[in-house]
């Protein structure tokens, strides 16, 4: 399997020390074309300590070393080679298991020189440690906890990487990121501490959705259930609908509906999700807790408020929509016919395959906690009432070899 041959070699790679060679200085030849002073050299890197480069002319001999200093290069373009047919199907179809395989090779050794300006190695590090964290979920979800575990590992070494390129536009999402691989690998002392030295976002910025999904994610951990279900509404609010961080909040957002024993929101939301993201690993998740729910009839009995106006706009048996879903009835979800954007381009996410598809924020629902479980609020019912609906805005996972969010 795929998944498991990325696993092995990623934990053979950390045994052999193959990472630690890549980053320390004159171990890999690298190829690549550096701009200086508006001039181009085909060079051969060799290595680098602080602010110089070691390099060599391309075909030059290898005993000759030059130095240059990283303020005089002004980008670098690194040679990559892979298929692109297949690694951009792989991204289309969310293959993070062939995505990450292919990346694997090429961008690690890159690692120390991701920081220099205007390199074209950080959107295919970003991509490689994005697909290692989902598969990194998917045997998390599947308790093959050491292997998620070494995932988790390298792929906060390469976010951490990629946050020290401020000049990259992603870099605190990948800051971002890799708290949430700290969390995932229970350090929270640590989780907590680079939590505080992320960048605040403004309302605008890319990384806020993703700001507030962290910090939910953060209080989950902690057990504080109200205020992770806060900053989670917080995220839904803000976010731009990116394909990856909107629908995983929502997901939290159910979750915690479920510890705050608020059963009728986690069933209006996990619907919404399994309508709304077909044939997705969200989906297939939301499916699982929207069956939990019904199963042990949590929402069976009659709500005191009318939360089918509130929540979808129109007075409608939810349980009965719910229930007909569940048993096979797909019929088109509420929404506008002009969210067309919501098609995830066919994709095939092998759910057959164990551990392939990626999980959901938490595959273990965090303990009811009755002391901390208030009555809905009129924000948090609206903020479950946007949940459900996706802006037209909303982005797919892209065709060309990078994904963002």
């Amino acid at each position: 399997m795929i998944v498991a041959t990325l696993a092995g070699a990623l934990c053979a790679t950390a045994q052999t020390g193959i990472t630690t060679a890549a980053t320390s200085p004159a171990s890999t030849v690298i190829l690549a074309v550096l701009h200086h002073d508006k001039n181009t050299l085909d060079a051969e890197l060799v290595g680098r300590q602080g602010n110089k480069l070691f390099y060599r002319e391309q075909g030059g001999p290898k005993e000759a070393s030059l130095t240059m200093s990283l303020d005089k290069i002004t980008g670098i373009d690194f040679e990559f080679k892979f298929e692109d047919d297949t690694f951009s199907r792989a991204l289309s179809t969310r293959n993070w298991s062939v995505v990450a395989a292919t990346l694997w090779p090429m961008v690690t050794p890159l690692m120390p020189y991701l920081d220099i300006k205007d390199n074209n190695a950080v959107s295919y590090a970003y991509t490689l440690a994005n697909a290692m964290v989902k598969v990194a979920d998917g045997f998390r979800k599947t308790r093959t906890d050491d292997k998620a575990s070494r995932l988790y590992i390298e792929a906060d070494k390469l976010l951490n990487s990629l946050a020290a390129a401020e000049w990259f536009e992603d870099a605190d999402s990948a800051r971002l990121k890799a708290v949430l691989c700290q969390i995932a690998l229970t350090n929270y002392p640590q989780a907590e501490l680079q939590f505080k030295a992320a960048h605040v976002p403004e309302i605008g910025d890319a990384a806020m959705g993703l700001y507030w999904y962290t910090q939910a994610i953060l209080k989950q951990a902690r057990g504080e259930t109200r205020n992770a279900m806060n900053a989670v509404i917080r995220s839904l609010v803000f976010e731009n609908k990116d394909v990856d961080v909107f629908p995983d909040a929502l997901m939290l957002s159910g979750r915690l509906y479920e510890a705050l024993m608020e059963p009728y929101r986690a069933r209006d939301v996990y619907f919404e999700i399994a309508k709304l993201f077909p044939d997705t690993e969200w989906a297939k998740s939301a499916r699982e807790r929207l069956q939990y729910v019904m199963d042990k009839g949590l929402t069976k009995s009659k709500e005191k408020s009318d939360i089918e106006v509130v929540f979808f706009g129109l007075n409608e048996d939810v349980n009965a929509r719910a229930t007909a879903f569940l048993k096979g009835d797909d019929r088109a979800p509420i929404m506008d016919e002009s969210d067309t954007t919501i098609d995830v381009d066919e994709a095939d996410m092998q759910s057959g395959k164990k551990g392939e598809a990626a999980a959901d924020t938490d595959a273990t629902a965090p303990p009811p906690d009755p002391g901390d479980a208030p009555a809905v609020t009129t924000s948090a019912a609206d903020a479950a009432r946007k949940a459900g609906r996706i802006s037209a805005g909303a982005r797919v996972p892209p065709k060309t070899p990078v994904v963002g969010q």
